[in-house]
C-alpha cells in the first residue's frame, strides 16, 4: 500500500501560529476488496497491521488533544455562565418591578394565582400540572417570600388521584405548609371510576400514589371549607385504616359547601366513618349530591342550598325536601326518576318550603315537567323568587299536566325572574292547546315577573330529526305573540296583559348548524312585542304596566353574519327607534353569538 499525501496541518492558536501535524495518511482498503472473498496473504497482513499500529498511535494523539481543547471550552463555557449570571443580576438589581412595593407585587400575584380557580391542579389524564404559586416561588428568593407570606394562594387543591406516576407528597406538603391554618378547597377526582368494574381492589385501581395522595388531603378536614368528591364510594373503605391515626381527629368542623358525586345507592362496607363526619359537619349548608337513595346520609336539616343528580325515585327526593325547612335554593336534575304510582293518589298536603326563593328543574326525560307532577303536587314555595324549568325533550305545549303551574297558582309567591328552556317541539293537530295557548298559560300565572328567559333548543331533537325552521318559527311566534300590549285595550289591562311587571326580556335560539332560527315574521313579531312594551306606548295606558327595558336575542349557528345583515336591515329604523326610546338591547346572530 502506498502512502499518501501529508494532510494539511490545523492551526490551533491563531496568536502564536501552534499547529496540530498529522502524520502520513495511508489510503483506506477499497470497498470492494472488503466484500469481496479475498484472504490476504501473510504479507498484506503484515502490511496492514503496521500501518494500524501507526494509526492507532495517531488517534490516541487526536484524542489527547481534543482532551486538551475540551478542557478549554469547558473553562470557558464555566466562565461565560458565570458572567452571563453576573449580568443577569445586574439587571435584575436594575430592573424596573423592584421600585414596585412588595404590597403591589402580592395584589398582582394573588390576582395572577386566584384568578384560576384551583391554585394547584393536577391532571394525569390531561398531562396537566398547574401550580401557579410553587412557579412563582422559584423565580427569585425576593418572589418567594412575597408569595409565601400570602397563605390564600396555596388553599386550593383539584387533584386527580388516577394514574399519578409520582409521588406528588412533596408538593402536597409545601402547599399545606404555606396555606398554614387557612381554610381549604379541595376538589379529588378519579377520571378513570368508570373505565373497569374494580371490586374489592379499588386501592390497585388508584396506586400507591393516588391513595397516598386521597389520604393527606384528606386528613386536613379540620381545615376543608369546600369539598368536591367525584370517585368511587369504595375509597373510604381503601383510607378506613389510616383514617383512625390521623392528628387531629376525622371531622369537619370548618366545612360549608360539599359536592358529592359518588354513587351512594348503597353505602360502601368501611365507609360510615366519613359519611358520619359528613352528618355531623356543624357548618355545612351547600350540598350538591348525585345518586342519593338514602335520606339520612346528609344533614338535611341545615341545608340551604341543594343540588340533587340522578335521584333514583320521586318518593326519595320527597322525603328529602321535608328535612329542609331551611331551603333558600333547590335545583333538581332529572334522567330517569320513577314515578310510584301510589304517589300520583296521595292526599297528604304539600310539604312548604317556607323559605325557597330560587327553584331550578332540569329535565331529560321523555316525560318532561310532567315527570316531576308529583314534586309540584308535594310542595308549596310561598316566596318563590327565581323558577328555571329545563326539558330536553317535551316541548310546551305538553306541559300541562307537569303541575308547576298548580304550585306556582297554590303558592301565590311573588316570581319575579322566570327561565324557560324547551325544544322546538310543535304539537300534533290532536293536541289539547297550541303553543301560543300554553304559552298564555304559563304567564297567566307569573304576573310579577320582571326578567323574563327563554331559551329554544332545536339540539334537544331525538336522533335522526333534523326539525325545521318552520318548527322553531312556530314556538317562536306562539311565545312572541303572547306577550305584546294591545293598543287601545282599556285602562285596567290588569285582565288581559300578560307579564304587566315585565322589564328585560332575553330570547336564547339554538338552531340546527345551518338553521336561520328567525326571518321577517318572527323579527316583526319581537319588535311588535318590544315596541307595545315601550316607553313612548305605555304612556297611554295603566301606569300599572312596567315599561321594558332591555331585550336581547341571541342566536347560535354557523351562519355567517352577511346573513343576518341582510335580515335585520330592514329593522334598523326600529331599533333606532327604540334606542331614542331608551331601550337598551343586545342582538347576536350566527357565529358571533356562540
Amino acid at each position: 500500500m502506498q502512502e499518501q499525501d501529508k494532510l494539511d496541518p490545523t492551526v490551533l492558536c491563531e496568536k502564536c501560529k501552534d499547529l496540530f501535524i498529522p502524520h502520513t495518511v495511508y489510503p483506506p482498503i477499497p470497498l470492494d476488496v472488503i466484500r469481496s472473498n479475498l484472504i490476504p496473504s501473510k504479507t498484506d497482513i503484515k502490511h496492514v497491521a503496521a500501518i494500524v499500529e501507526v494509526e492507532e498511535t495517531e488517534l490516541e494523539q487526536y484524542e489527547s488533544e481534543l482532551a486538551r481543547l475540551r478542557r478549554i471550552m469547558d473553562k470557558l463555557e464555566a466562565e461565560k455562565s458565570a458572567l452571563s449570571e453576573r449580568i443577569e443580576r445586574r439587571k435584575s438589581w436594575m430592573s424596573p418591578i423592584r421600585k414596585l412595593p412588595n404590597e403591589i407585587l402580592d395584589i398582582i400575584m394573588s390576582a395572577t394565582c386566584l384568578s384560576n380557580r384551583y391554585t394547584l391542579s393536577i391532571s394525569p389524564k390531561t398531562n396537566t400540572l398547574q401550580a401557579y404559586p410553587y412557579n412563582l416561588s422559584h423565580v427569585s428568593s425576593h418572589w418567594r417570600s412575597i408569595v409565601t407570606s400570602c397563605p390564600r394562594m396555596w388553599t386550593s387543591f383539584h387533584v386527580d388521584v388516577f394514574g399519578l406516576r409520582r409521588d406528588i407528597q412533596p408538593l402536597l406538603q409545601v402547599y399545606l405548609k404555606n396555606s398554614r391554618d387557612l381554610p381549604l378547597r379541595v376538589r379529588i377526582v378519579d377520571s378513570g371510576k368508570w373505565s373497569a368494574d374494580f371490586g374489592e381492589d379499588y386501592a390497585n385501581h388508584l396506586g400507591l400514589n393516588g391513595v397516598s395522595a386521597c389520604s393527606t388531603l384528606l386528613s386536613q378536614s379540620t381545615r376543608i371549607q369546600s369539598l368536591t368528591m367525584d370517585v368511587r364510594g369504595q375509597i373510604f373503605s381503601v383510607l378506613r385504616p389510616t383514617s383512625s391515626s390521623w392528628d387531629p381527629p376525622f371531622a369537619f368542623p370548618l366545612l360549608r359547601t360539599f359536592h358529592n358525586y359518588t354513587n351512594l345507592t348503597h353505602i360502601a362496607v368501611g365507609s360510615t366513618w366519613f359519611w358520619n363526619a359528613i352528618l355531623a359537619a356543624p357548618m355545612l349548608n351547600s350540598l350538591a349530591a348525585a345518586f342519593v337513595s338514602h335520606a339520612k346520609v346528609y344533614p338535611f336539616a341545615q341545608i340551604t342550598s341543594l343540588v340533587l343528580m340522578h335521584i333514583s325515585s320521586i318518593r326519595v327526593l320527597l322525603r328529602i325536601l321535608v328535612q329542609c325547612p331551611n331551603l333558600k335554593a333547590l335545583e333538581v336534575r332529572q334522567d330517569r326518576m320513577t314515578v310510584d304510582p301510589e304517589i300520583l293518589n296521595d292526599t297528604r298536603p304539600p310539604t312548604t318550603l317556607s323559605n325557597l326563593k330560587h327553584l331550578t328543574v332540569i329535565s331529560r326525560h321523555e316525560n318532561g315537567p310532567a315527570g316531576f307532577y308529583p314534586l309540584f303536587k308535594g310542595i308549596t314555595v310561598p316566596i318563590l323568587n327565581d323558577l328555571t324549568i329545563r326539558s330536553s325533550k317535551i316541548g310546551i305545549h305538553d306541559w300541562r299536566s307537569g303541575g308547576f303551574l298548580d304550585m306556582v297558582q297554590r303558592s301565590s309567591c311573588p316570581m319575579k325572574n322566570l327561565t324557560i328552556e324547551l325544544p322546538t317541539v310543535v304539537p300534533a293537530q290532536s293536541a289539547s292547546m297550541n303553543t301560543n295557548e300554553a304559552f298564555v298559560e304559563i304567564f297567566s300565572q307569573c304576573p310579577m315577573v320582571a326578567r323574563l328567559r327563554i331559551i329554544i333548543h332545536q339540539h334537544h331533537l331525538p336522533e335522526g330529526d333534523e326539525g325545521s325552521d318552520d318548527e322553531t318559527h312556530s314556538v317562536v311566534l306562539g311565545l312572541l305573540s303572547a306577550l305584546p300590549i294591545i293598543s287601545g285595550s282599556s285602562l285596567d289591562t290588569s285582565s288581559s296583559t300578560l307579564c304587566p311587571k315585565l322589564r328585560m326580556f332575553h330570547l336564547i335560539i339554538y338552531p340546527k348548524p345551518e338553521r336561520s332560527g328567525v326571518n321577517d315574521n318572527t323579527l316583526d313579531a319581537l319588535f311588535r312585542m318590544v315596541e307595545s312594551r315601550s316607553r313612548s306606548q305605555l304612556a297611554l295606558l295603566a301606569e300599572s304596566v312596567t315599561p321594558l327595558t332591555y331585550f336581547g336575542l341571541h342566536v347560535s349557528n354557523n351562519l355567517t353574519d352577511e346573513h343576518y345583515d341582510a335580515l335585520l336591515d330592514p329593522f334598523q329604523p326600529r331599533l333606532d327607534t327604540l334606542e331614542q326610546d331608551r331601550m337598551a338591547y343586545e342582538i347576536r346572530l350566527g357565529k358571533t353569538s356562540s
